[in-house]
């Protein structure tokens, strides 16, 4: 999945309102604790979800920054 600048943008919001609503940021912390799940790919997925835009393919689970940045 690759974002065009408004569909990034959109992503931004959703990812940031998402993650201020009660306990989720809690929730996310303690998840990505226990099981080292990628956070920001959970909010994607969820955006990508809720837009209908489709399941994030194999090179946004891969990408560079999710290997080196996120995961590091």
């Amino acid at each position: 999945m690759t974002a065009a600048p408004d569909a990034a943008a959109a992503l931004w919001a959703f990812a940031t309102r998402l993650y201020a609503a009660p306990g989720v940021s809690t929730a996310c912390v303690a998840v990505q604790e226990a099981h080292g799940v990628d956070v920001p790919l959970v909010l994607a997925a969820a955006w990508a979800g809720f837009a209908r835009r489709g399941r994030l393919d194999a090179v946004a689970l891969a990408h560079p920054f999710a290997r080196e940045v996120v995961r590091a």
